[in-house]
């Protein structure tokens, strides 16, 4: 809601903390919220590209294979230990 706010959309509050930091690593959110905790107003509430992936998929894929949602599933390998956070 606030990076839209920050795009002017319609019925957004741009009553937001700046500057926005945002990334798609999760180790780097956590490190943030740890040893920064003041900053943490400051953090995009984004999901990861891996995340909007796996909710686009589970709700779209399933009409097109006639199976219920709940029998969808994402697999990715990546390289990083820090997105078992995102499982």
């Amino acid at each position: 809601a606030r990076e839209a706010a920050r795009d002017g959309a319609p019925g957004a509050s741009a009553e937001e903390p700046l500057p926005l930091f945002t990334s798609c690593c999760p180790g780097w959110l956590k490190l943030v919220e740890e040893s920064a905790p003041e900053l943490a107003p400051y953090l995009s509430t984004c999901k990861s590209p891996h995340m909007m992936y796996g909710a686009v998929l589970k709700r779209f894929s399933h009409e097109l294979l006639g199976v219920g949602a709940d029998r969808v599933h994402l697999c990715s390998v990546m390289p990083c230990v820090r997105k078992r956070g995102e499982a």
